[in-house]
């Protein structure tokens, strides 16, 4: 990644951080640490699906806007 935002002439604490998000990002559609949760309230994990999955698409939308506005405050040399 570090190669391809040099090519594209981003920052690289901005393409590591987008790689961070997105790893964070996609981790919140089935939480590990909502396991030891599940098993102590007995539930199955579709029970909660609905609610991290609204919370997924929720927080991609703010954070694809963020990186979105970023990457073009780079473009123009603003940031």
């Amino acid at each position: 990644m570090l190669d391809a935002a040099a090519q594209l002439g981003v920052d690289p604490a901005v393409a590591i951080m987008a790689v961070a998000y997105g790893d964070q990002w996609r981790n919140m559609i089935q939480p590990f640490w909502a396991l030891p949760l599940l098993a102590i309230a007995d539930l199955k994990m579709r029970d909660i699906l609905g609610y991290t999955t609204v919370t997924f698409i929720a927080s991609g939308l703010v954070f694809g806007a963020t990186l979105l506005l970023i990457g073009a405050g780079q473009a123009t040399g603003a940031g």
